[in-house]
């Protein structure tokens, strides 16, 4: 039941950022310089670099496909060929900064800190994917 719940938390937060952008034309976003997207309406940034944000630690293995970022520094980041060992170790990591109202399930883990952020990392191990979303600040 808390895995259909977190799953379904992960999904609204994927469809909220997605929906915020290309809400007329072609729905085609043109790279900027340095990689970067900006939705038509501006409300997301889509890039495939690690977002400029401060309140989760930055994942630095496997390699970086997109990250979705909005104007209150919510993200969704997915990575590609990370070893099981490489998520076990940022767990941890995750775990420590994010005790609160915590929930662990299989290669998962949903929770929250001290500022009200809120952080869910899921692993696919056969695809061997992390994605990782944040919510900051309790927005």
């Amino acid at each position: 039941m808390k895995r259909l719940f977190a799953l379904t938390l992960v999904l609204i937060m994927i469809l909220s950022l997605v929906a915020c952008g290309n809400k007329s034309g072609t729905g085609i976003n043109k790279p900027s310089e340095g990689g970067q997207t900006r939705g038509q309406e501006e409300n997301y940034t889509v890039s495939t670099k690690w977002p400029d944000i401060d309140y989760i630690p930055e994942f630095k293995k496997g390699k970086l496909i997109e990250t979705l970022k909005d104007g209150n520094d919510n993200v969704f980041i997915s990575f590609k060929n990370v070893a099981r060992s490489d998520y076990e170790a940022y767990l941890e990591i995750i775990k420590k900064e994010f005790p609160i109202d915590s929930w662990e399930g299989n290669n998962e883990f949903l929770g929250g800190n001290e500022k009200g952020s809120v952080v869910n990392i899921a692993y696919y191990e056969d695809d061997k994917i992390l994605n990782i979303q944040g919510v900051k600040e309790g927005r």
